[in-house]
């Protein structure tokens, strides 16, 4: 039986439960917030309100990948017992993306209060004039994030990874609730803002806190770079970075060819699913993601027995929640969107029936993408990630002229079987596991959660 402390602790368990509990955190937030913004604030100053907050997100890709590239390196250290050369690469980062956010801060304040001031125009009415002030704190708030990054890698180095996830997670309750108490207040767009701030500074003062009580050896308050460190970190950290740009083209861009090919009306129509089939993938992370950090010590000890587990334990979680709902979306899919939008989207069961597939195949592919991710060897699918996305575009294109959603889905779906043939080629030349333990890796996971489950659960023997 899965105990109190396993939930919480630094195990496989605890990581599976932390990402659990961002994920409904995040769903929670989602469902809340859109309803208190709209009728407090109203529509047309809730959309000035996402324009701004996009800022963040965008800005957040700032760091340039270096954050993921040092956390892989830095567990993998400390699995070898170098904890000095884990030390070296933290005060590197750290030194970086204070650099970065001090230049973005610097550049930010010049352009937004100087010649780039017109560009917020139409957001002066909805924050009573202050729509540069609002917009600097929503970049402060992004560049905490770099903050938040380097603490997360050291989380991850230490073994604390489930941890770090929890901090988030309450983190992130903390400034959404500040946010929502602020807008039933009456407060205005700058407040919101602040309260943003304010709440993801105390988080990362706890999540330091928390670092330095239970990692000590990172506790240095020598700020230097060393190029070295960086250099070594480049090639991985910029393959790191154009995974979520091709994410962003493959989703977004795909927005555009709709609108482009078959009219506003149609972006709906494909958008509505997509979210739809997004759903479960999304779901899938719950326990790959969880696995990562794992594998990394794993394969930086030489643990095959070990990486086929979490190799086979990510794959069949995944399947575990694809294969329902592929066919759930078959049968269901369009009664569900039909009840989610109230009779407005009308989808036909071809194009559910293909972005079902899109959603297999994608699930399958994306645990195994994130390993290789976890060995810092992202490089050998990221570039054909990103070529592949610019090509499937124009593809794309063509067909959605032709068929409509439909066409799009198509596009999305040449794009994912083709990465899947790609990243499971490199997973066999990269011998991520042991063919001979893979084919005994799932009776030894499903032994692994047999020990968890209460006795009458258990196979008799």
């Amino acid at each position: 039986m899965i105990k109190f402390k396993e939930i919480f602790g630094s195990g496989l368990v605890g990581a599976i439960s932390a990402n659990g509990s961002n994920q409904i955190v995040n769903l929670v937030v989602q469902l809340v917030t859109v309803p208190v913004f709209t009728a407090y604030w109203g529509l047309d100053t809730y959309g000035v309100w996402l324009i701004l907050f996009t800022i963040p997100a965008y800005l957040n890709m700032a760091d340039l990948g270096f954050s993921g590239a040092a956390a892989n390196d830095m567990t993998a250290d400390v699995a070898r017992g170098d904890r000095a050369s884990a030390l070296s690469t933290y005060q590197a980062i750290r030194a970086l993306m204070a650099a970065i956010g001090v230049l973005i801060l610097a550049v930010s304040a010049v352009l937004i209060f100087g010649p780039a001031d017109h560009m917020l125009e139409f957001a002066q009415a909805a924050s009573d004039g202050q729509a540069q002030e609002v917009t600097f704190v929503l970049i402060l708030f992004a560049v905490t994030s770099f903050s938040n990054g380097i603490l997360m890698a050291g989380m991850r180095a230490a073994g604390l990874y489930a941890q770090s996830q929890y901090i988030t997670s309450i983190t992130t309750l903390l400034y959404t609730l500040m946010a929502l108490a602020t807008v039933m207040l009456g407060g205005t767009l700058l407040h919101v803002a602040i309260a943003y701030f304010v709440g993801r500074v105390i988080g990362l003062a706890a999540m330091s806190a928390f670092l330095h009580r239970r990692a000590g050896w990172l506790l240095s308050l020598r700020w230097q770079s060393n190029f070295g460190e960086l250099r070594r970190l480049f090639r991985p950290a910029m393959a790191l970075m154009t995974v979520p740009i091709a994410y962003l083209l493959s989703i977004q861009g795909l927005v555009l060819v709709v609108g482009a090919a078959a009219g506003p009306a149609a972006v709906p129509v494909f958008t509505v699913v997509r979210t739809l089939t997004r759903t479960a993938i999304q779901l899938t992370g719950v326990v790959n993601q969880a696995t990562m950090p794992h594998f990394t010590v794993a394969a930086a000890t030489d643990h095959t027995e070990r990486k086929a587990d979490l190799f086979a334990l990510s794959l069949v979680a995944s399947l575990f929640i694809l294969v329902p709902a592929f066919f759930g979306l078959l049968l269901l899919g369009q009664w569900v969107v039909e009840i989610w939008t109230s009779g407005t989207v009308e989808p036909d069961w071809l194009l559910i029936a293909v972005m079902s597939c899109v959603m297999l195949v994608n699930g399958i592919w994306q645990p195994i993408s994130n390993l290789i991710i976890a060995l810092n060897q992202h490089g050998r699918f990221s570039y054909v990630f990103m070529l592949l996305t610019i090509l499937m575009l124009p593809v794309a294109y063509l067909l959605t002229h032709e068929l409509g959603p439909l066409g799009a889905a198509i596009g999305l779906l040449l794009l994912d079987v083709a990465m899947l043939g790609w990243v499971g080629y490199q997973a066999v030349v990269l011998e991520m596991v042991n063919r001979s333990a893979l084919r005994d890796a799932p009776f030894r996971v499903w032994r692994l959660v047999e020990k968890r489950l209460p006795e009458r659960f258990r196979a008799s023997r």
